[in-house]
């Protein structure tokens, strides 16, 4: 028989995680949320508008919450400096609703202007919204 856990994810047991990421999965697991780990350069692609080094984005994470797909990604310290301008994004459908939120999650506390660690514990949220980009601390 299968876990509530292994019900609300798309495949069974976690595979290819590091860092704080399995940590993270048990947390979306708790949710009751349906998620899947979105597979690196092959799965849900995010065209990216700004150049860099890569043209698409592809979240670590989607989970599912009612109409609205929550694309998940994960960054270490060195990654979000130039990550939080490239990747946060707001997609929204022909009507203006937004259907796809893009989150960042870091280890620690961190302020998002000037980019920079604020304290160690919890993570920080990073999120699109009305007023622009932004950061939410989680214990």
């Amino acid at each position: 028989m299968r876990s509530n856990a292994s019900r609300t994810r798309g495949h069974d047991g976690y595979s290819d995680l590091k860092g704080f990421e399995p940590e993270f999965a048990r947390a979306i697991d708790a949710t009751g949320h349906r998620w899947v780990r979105n597979p690196s350069n092959g799965g849900f692609a995010i065209p990216l508008l700004e150049k860099g080094g890569t043209r698409n984005f592809y979240p670590d994470f989607l989970v599912w919450r009612d109409d609205q797909i929550i694309a998940i990604d994960p960054k270490g310290e060195h990654l979000i400096y130039n990550d939080a301008g490239r990747k946060l994004l707001s997609i929204r459908d022909e009507n203006g609703k937004q259907r796809v939120l893009v989150r960042l999650i870091t280890e620690g506390k961190w302020a998002y202007d000037p980019i920079k660690p604020t304290a160690k514990e919890g993570y920080s949220v990073w999120r699109m919204n009305s007023s622009g980009q932004g950061t939410l601390h989680t214990p």
